[in-house]
């Protein structure tokens, strides 16, 4: 058996199961390493869209930190990562990428909707964007869900990316689902210069039935 270790983990959320599975997966394992003698603290940035929905904000088999963003990670918690015995860099911490939640007007008689805008430090004038559309069978999932995905799309390429949580069946059939991503997409294009980012080259991504949905929009753009 390994000697107990102090473990630092950098994560996306082990207090908010709200729209992701990653904290059932870091509650799993930590809960077990716990167990096994390690000491472990969790660093965690402090989401307001996880906030709202903790559901286990004290763990009790970890120390968990929350911190606004990275220049309070590297000036309070540096030495703890660097005298950590083991530190695990999990799936999000976010890289210099902005995130911020908005409410956009949703389709006609339904209601707002609900996009993260994800803007990477180096984002050039009249840049390209893309409007990402998480999957889930249409009839799970969230825009929320998919920060890591996303963050990643607006760091790695140097676009501006926009979340999109549209409204799920079987609560709202079809076309439900697709006038909300069509109203992010409007919302984008007349929005662009707020944005800083050039309407023409807005592109759509989606998994499973976000790519479904990406393709049913495709020609109404």
């Amino acid at each position: 058996m390994l000697r107990p270790m102090t473990v630092v983990v950098l994560g996306l959320t082990v207090t908010s199961s709200w729209g992701n599975g990653h904290a059932t997966t870091y509650r799993a394992l930590l809960k077990g390493m716990a167990a096994r003698g390690h000491s472990i603290h969790f660093l965690e940035c402090d989401k307001p869209w996880y906030a709202a929905h903790r559901d286990l904000p004290r763990p009790g088999y970890c120390d968990v930190t929350l911190y606004d963003g990275l220049d309070e990670l590297a000036e309070r918690h540096a030495a703890l990562v660097r005298d950590a015995d083991l530190v695990i860099l999990g799936s999000y911490v976010p890289d210099g990428v902005e995130v911020e939640e908005r409410r956009i007007p949703g389709p006609p008689g339904a209601p707002d909707v609900m996009v993260f805008v994800y803007r990477p430090p180096n984002l050039s004038a009249n840049a390209a964007a893309i409007l990402n559309i998480h999957g889930g069978g249409y009839v799970t999932g969230s825009a929320a869900s998919y920060h890591p995905q996303s963050a990643a799309y607006a760091r790695e390429l140097g676009v501006l990316v926009v979340g999109v949580e549209y409204r799920l069946a079987p609560g709202t059939p079809f076309p439900g689902p697709l006038e909300d991503c069509y109203a992010a997409l409007t919302w984008m294009a007349w929005e662009a210069e707020a944005l800083g980012i050039d309407p023409a080259r807005i592109a759509l991504v989606g998994d499973s039935a976000g790519g479904g949905l990406a393709a049913a929009l495709a020609p109404l753009a």
